[in-house]
């Protein structure tokens, strides 16, 4: 035998338990050597086996030495508890020849999907060069290269024949391509701060891979696309083979555009009442809104209150933190702070001085009104400065007549107040 060369030879095996000794396993092992018993290489084992019916066993093995003669003896792998030798090998139908072969790698290069661009190779060890190739393809036979390519998917397979005529079969399968891609499409938080981007995932295929964003002749090697404008978008992936995905019209979008409508500014009750309130209305963005005014803390409600005479800018944002403000200007009809109690009324339907209640120019709080008729008998009584009295007891309209009042409130200052008085029901 040859090194380098390689060689197969075949026998029939099988343990059995008792043979003159207790045995735990069979296992046989090929040596080659440059005289009987030399087993100067190791060249084959079966490995371990326990069936004791015959089975068929071919043997391939490659020397690195050469070598004049071959040993075949038990293989001792592993301990038996059953006795010092422990392996028990059973041969039969040795082969009478031990036959050289051509060992054969074969390598494919799978297919684009729209294209025939696979490809086969063979590599042969062992045997003379040179070699022919038999090559049996669905476009016929090619006998003079050890590789085809322009080749659609399908089964190939190959006859290796080395200048002694010593012939090798091989198989190999070309496959379609596994070039996979997927898209995430990450839009802009805010309206118009061009951070939308695409983000391609590829796999499978022959990378590196090019991307190459709508239309573009320039791909690159970056699967990320940023500051895109809204709208439709393709990507084309190229891998090292030429095989290419689609990914089109993958829709950019972003936020619409967060503005204020309207403000609704309400003044305070005077000039050191700080009562004063903005109410600012938003659309676009990404709801839920916060509101904050001279830089204060956010809050979810849109009424921002306690606010003194003097300009304000207030800032609305939305769930993407997308920030828009405004100004507005909080104003006092009243210079003073006082609250003034009306000395008569006339509850008769015609829209003027129909009910009793304070004029409140201050901003008041804790506030109580009751009203007293002649006998001391309490007719009205209210903790809302916006509900008056409007004449009636027990859903009956009062006389004409004189009703006694108390008015307690703390003011803006938190000092309480009183007034008293008396109120005249007029027709």
């Amino acid at each position: 035998m040859k090194a380098g060369y390689y060689y197969n030879m075949s026998f029939d095996l099988a343990y059995t338990s008792t043979y003159v000794f207790k045995g735990c396993y069979g296992n046989l092992a090929i040596y080659g050597g440059h005289s009987p018993g030399d087993l100067k290489e190791l060249l084959w084992t079966s490995g371990e086996f326990t069936h004791t019916g015959w089975k068929r066993y071919n043997a391939s093995f490659s020397p690195t030495s050469d070598h004049k003669y071959i040993t075949l003896c038990a293989y001792h792998s592993s301990q038996c508890n059953r006795s010092r030798y422990g392996v028990i090998v059973l041969v039969d139908n040795l082969s009478s020849w031990i036959y050289q072969r051509l060992e054969l790698e074969l390598s494919t290069t799978a297919t684009c999907a729209d294209t025939n661009t696979g490809a086969v190779s063979v590599k042969v060890r062992g045997g003379v060069a040179p070699y022919t190739y038999q090559w049996s393809t669905q476009a016929g036979h090619n006998s003079s290269t050890k590789s085809l390519s322009g080749l659609p998917a399908g089964q190939y397979q190959v006859t290796v024949t080395d200048s002694r005529g010593i012939s090798a079969r091989g198989t190999a399968t070309v496959a379609v391509t596994d070039l996979a891609s997927a898209a995430t499409v990450t839009p802009s938080l805010c309206h118009g701060d061009g951070s939308s981007r695409i983000s391609i995932s590829t796999t499978g295929g022959i990378p590196p891979y090019r991307y190459y964003l709508d239309g573009s002749t320039v791909g690159t090697y970056t699967p990320v696309f940023e500051y895109l404008e809204p709208g439709r978008h393709d990507v084309l992936v190229k891998d090292e083979q030429g095989c290419i995905n689609r990914l089109d019209n993958m829709q950019v979008k972003e936020p619409p555009p967060l503005v204020i409508r309207h403000t609704t500014v309400r003044s305070s009750s005077c000039s050191g009442a700080a009562n004063g309130v903005i109410i600012p209305q938003v659309q676009g963005g990404v709801p839920p809104y916060e509101y904050r005014v001279d830089n204060g803390l956010w809050q979810q409600d849109s009424v921002l209150g306690q606010l003194g005479e003097g300009y304000h800018r207030y800032e609305v944002r939305d769930r993407n933190a997308c920030t828009v403000s405004g100004t507005g200007e909080t104003t006092s009809p009243w210079k003073n702070c006082l609250v003034v109690m009306p000395t008569a009324f006339s509850p008769n339907g015609d829209g003027m001085n129909d009910v009793f209640r304070p004029k409140v120019y201050d901003d008041i709080h804790n506030y109580q009104l009751t009203v007293y008729n002649r006998w001391g008998e309490l007719v009205f009584r209210s903790t809302d400065p916006n509900r008056g009295w409007d004449g009636t007891y027990r859903g009956l309209l009062q006389e004409v007549q004189g009703f006694t009042y108390i008015c307690t409130y703390q003011d803006r200052n938190n000092t309480r107040q009183e007034l008293k008085g008396v109120v005249v029901m007029v027709q």
